[in-house]
């Protein structure tokens, strides 16, 4: 990694809105910069609207960090999609309708999201390293655990491991999308995680502090902040396979497991119903695993993640 200071900036916190060139969307933009000179890390937050927690997180660590004791420099995007957050939209981008987190890395002279995404990834090239905090949103309950890239330069990916290993959550996983902000970071070179706490619109304040804390654990372990990571409670558990069960109905979801259920083969995980309550179909789990999340709605639609395991 290659330390970075720029001139732009001198010691202290500088926050403003920031443009998104040829739309009217706007983002909280947030740099702090450390007395010495150091990496440069990008913390996104709120990608999708309904996904609190990691937003509140970074608007009160930037306020508690004392930049005299940093090196280097933290961007923070807070949240990326403001418009979502402001109308308690879940998953998209109100102007278009579009999952911000599936058009990376963007286009200049694109429809909004993608412009959007662009933005963002204008800031993911000048970092050293890119975390990127999710939760569960409105409709979605899920247990802790951190994505790293699997695709990409081998000591890209190598990076990125290690780092998640001083995160406080339960299970990683390496993954071999290419989708997703944190991955299209990681293919172009920069060491990237995703890290998902919390969940169901809330903005519990155990989960706030605990993506403080991991947060923290990262800047330490990159050498943003003096002294050393808090050791985890456990190490994460790398998972591999995860299964994605869809709906293919309009209809009702009886789930009958909870986030961070471990599932054998063959239990029950839900049935589909109608709306008199006729089972349209049955869920069971195809091997051993453990619940990341699930839909925690009675209602579901075609397409939506009922279980991911």
């Amino acid at each position: 990694m290659t330390a970075v200071q720029g001139p732009e900036f001198t010691t202290g916190l500088a926050q403003m809105m920031i443009k998104v060139e040829g739309t009217h969307l706007k983002m909280p933009l947030s740099v702090l910069t450390g007395r010495e000179p150091g990496r440069t890390v990008l913390v996104t937050t709120g990608l999708h609207g309904c996904e609190f927690p990691g937003t509140l997180a970074m608007i009160e660590l930037l306020r508690e960090i004392d930049p005299e004791t940093m090196r280097g420099r933290v961007i923070a995007l807070h949240p990326v999609n403001a418009q979502a957050f402001q109308a308690r939209v879940a998953m998209i981008l109100p102007e278009d309708g579009v999952n911000l987190n599936r058009v990376f890395p963007g286009k200049p002279d694109g429809g909004p999201s993608e412009r959007a995404a662009w933005r963002v990834t204008q800031f993911q090239d000048m970092a050293d390293f890119y975390l990127d905090l999710h939760s569960g949103d409105l409709y979605e309950e899920l247990a802790p655990y951190v994505y790293f890239p699997g695709r990409g330069d081998p000591a890209v990916v190598e990076a990125s491991r290690q780092a998640a290993l001083v995160l406080d959550a339960p299970y990683m996983l390496r993954s071999d999308s290419t989708t997703g902000a944190y991955h299209s970071a990681a293919l172009r070179g920069t060491p990237s995680l995703l890290l998902e706490r919390g969940g169901g619109g809330t903005c519990r304040r155990p989960d706030v502090d605990a993506f403080k804390k991991d947060v923290r654990n990262l800047f330490k372990h990159l050498e943003i902040l003096p002294g050393t990571p808090e050791k985890p409670r456990s190490e994460p558990v790398e998972l591999t396979g995860v299964m994605y069960l869809k709906s293919a109905h309009n209809a009702l979801w009886r789930c009958e497991v909870s986030a961070g259920d471990k599932v054998a083969a063959g239990q029950k995980l839900g049935d589909i119903l109608d709306y008199f309550g006729n089972v349209q179909e049955t869920f069971t789990a195809e091997r051993d695993g453990v619940v990341l999340y699930r839909l925690q709605t009675l209602a579901t639609n075609s397409g939506d993640v009922l279980v991911a395991y």
